[in-house]
């Protein structure tokens, strides 16, 4: 197993590619690595990913064997020498551009992260039968331990987002569903890196986020664009 693909950089696409390739190796399998980065900037890595992604970038891809392709669509293409292709990616749109869908279906099996995606895709031309509906792997080492006392049921839900924080993530839906108070803790590293850009960005995603109060939900908003742990 050859897995070419984004393991790189602070993205939750790359996190993911990572975190494949540690449910690949717990599986029992020594898949080859030809590791690429999404964006410019570098992200700390646990020992075990550095040591990880090290010693699977020191193996050799072997033709005729499975390519995984964790890559976004346009930067996909297979490699000579495959066996079987697989791309898995994702396009978070309730369909694909013609050329996208022309691209995705020269894999031999696509595999997205839910059903969503997988009508999404279908509406967009690939091939149903080339579709395999996988969710993404869960480390769960990454995470501290669970906490030693229940909090008092009157506690407020605390949240700390992380992920590229836009409608299209369906935030509002996730701020509903833990109400009717929640302290939400949205720390924006991007942000922090891109000048005033980032700082606009910043703003306009400060306005979004405090629009959602639209929704009957009842937050606290703290927003960190200075990239510092929490």
């Amino acid at each position: 197993l050859h897995f070419h693909g984004i393991v790189l950089g602070p993205s939750g696409f790359a996190s993911e590619g990572r975190e494949w390739l540690a449910c690949l190796e717990r599986a029992g399998l020594q898949p080859s690595l030809a590791g690429a980065r999404l964006g410019e900037h570098d992200s700390r890595l646990r020992p075990a990913d550095a040591a990880r992604l090290a010693r699977c970038g020191a193996r050799s891809r072997r033709p005729g064997g499975v390519d995984w392709h964790h890559l976004l669509i346009p930067h996909f293409a297979p490699l000579p020498g495959a066996g079987h292709t697989v791309l898995h990616t994702v396009f978070e749109t309730e369909t694909l551009p013609a050329q996208l869908a022309a691209r995705a279906a020269r894999a031999d099996t696509v595999r997205v992260l839910s059903d969503w995606n997988q009508r999404g895709f279908i509406a967009g031309g690939v091939p149903p039968d080339k579709l395999v509906v996988l969710p993404p792997p869960f480390d769960g080492d990454a995470f501290l331990p669970p906490p030693t006392r229940t909090p008092p049921a009157h506690a407020p839900f605390r949240w700390l987002s992380v992920f590229d924080w836009t409608l299209r993530k369906g935030p509002d839906l996730l701020l509903a569903a833990f109400g009717p108070t929640v302290v939400l803790l949205c720390t924006m590293w991007w942000c922090a890196t891109h000048g005033r850009r980032g700082w606009a960005v910043g703003m306009a995603i400060y306005a979004a986020v405090a629009g959602l109060l639209a929704f009957g939900v009842g937050a606290y908003i703290w927003i960190s664009c200075s990239g510092a742990r929490i």
